[in-house]
Order: structure tokens, then C-alpha cells, then sequence
């Protein structure tokens, strides 16, 4: 009997580690294709395969990324049923298409990339999807981290300025509603932003 539970636990052991090993770290900048891609990943209504009838709706399981942040690969597990999860089949079929090393972005819900380890809700929409992989780096200007520091810059006001400032705490009065953050975080937030 202990022997039977070394080697579960061994196998368990092993399989984690494997799939850590295949989480991916480092600088990373996300095309508008994979950003398109993991919106509708994450999206519990899309529609992940046409041709499979009733099963082309289901649960994210992994999504993948190539190093340059051009290509990508994710599995679902259809509606009702029960699937294997394989990360190493993602990012196999990944750099295949790639023609570069994948790792996993994504394990279900949750972004593992260099550890974030921060899972969306399952009624996020695209913009609170897109604000937080801009907040991480992986999408405009910023630098890829998550420990972000943003760089003081002395800007003159424009239209545009204030049209992006506009649409910006629109997007944290979005994401205060929904509840992805609180009230302190919002009003920290819009301070840093009116200063």
C-alpha cells in the first residue's frame, strides 16, 4: 500500500513540475491576433471549433504563445465532458505553426506567465481583458512585468490626451462595476491618472 502511494504521489510530483517547466517567463509582447485569440479563449460563449456540432463551445484548458508573441495555440475541453489535460500538446502544436518555441500563457482562466498566476472571471469582457494585459506589459508601451513600473514623463495636454485619460477611467469605472477591483484600488488609480 505505501508503495502504491509513493508512486502517486512521485507521478503527481513529476506532473506538476512538467507542467511548470512549460509555463513561460521573460519580456513578451502579444500581437493583436493573440490578443484577439485568448479574448475568445477565455470567452465562455465562443465558439472554438465549427465543425464539431454541439461540442464547439466548452472550458479553456491551455493557451499557448510563441516567444515572439506572433502565433498561438489553445485547447477546450467541450461542454460535459471529461478531457485530459496535456500543456505539452498545446505548445507542440503551437511551434509547429510558429516555427519557434511556445510555452503556456494560460492554464484555464488563469494567466500563469511569469507567475501572475491571476485568474479572470468568467464574465470579463474585452476591455477589462485587454486593460489587464496592458497593466502587465504584454500589450502597448509598457515593459513586459509583473512587478510593473511606469516611467514619470512630462507630456503637454492635447485633445487627444484628454480623450485617452476619458477612456481610460471609463474602462476602470467598467472594471470597478464589475468587481475586478475596489473602490480603493479605483480611486488610486484615477488619481494616478489626473496627475
Amino acid at each position: 500500500m505505501k508503495k502504491i502511494l509513493v508512486v502517486l504521489f512521485l507521478g503527481f510530483f513529476f506532473s506538476v513540475n512538467a507542467q511548470a517547466s512549460l509555463n513561460g517567463q521573460g519580456e513578451l509582447k502579444l500581437s493583436d491576433y493573440v490578443v484577439n485569440a485568448l479574448i475568445n479563449y477565455l470567452n465562455p460563449n465562443a465558439i472554438h471549433n465549427k465543425t464539431a456540432g454541439h461540442e464547439q463551445k466548452g472550458n479553456p484548458q491551455y493557451f499557448a504563445v510563441s516567444i515572439s508573441g506572433n502565433e498561438q495555440g489553445y485547447t477546450y475541453c467541450p461542454r460535459g465532458q471529461s478531457c485530459r489535460r496535456d500543456p505539452g500538446r498545446v505548445t507542440r502544436h503551437c511551434s509547429k505553426i510558429a516555427g519557434e518555441k511556445c510555452y503556456i500563457f494560460a492554464s484555464g482562466r488563469k494567466i500563469v506567465w511569469d507567475g501572475i498566476n491571476y485568474k479572470f472571471k468568467r464574465k470579463s469582457t474585452d476591455l477589462e481583458i485587454r486593460s489587464k494585459l496592458e497593466e502587465w506589459g504584454f500589450t502597448g508601451d509598457n515593459q513586459s512585468s509583473n512587478k510593473i513600473e511606469k516611467k514619470k514623463t512630462v507630456t503637454t495636454t492635447t485633445s487627444n490626451d484628454s480623450v485617452d485619460i476619458v477612456t481610460k477611467l471609463e474602462g476602470l469605472k467598467q472594471m470597478l462595476e464589475s468587481g475586478l477591483i475596489t473602490k480603493e484600488e479605483f480611486e488610486k488609480a484615477k488619481k494616478k491618472l489626473l496627475n
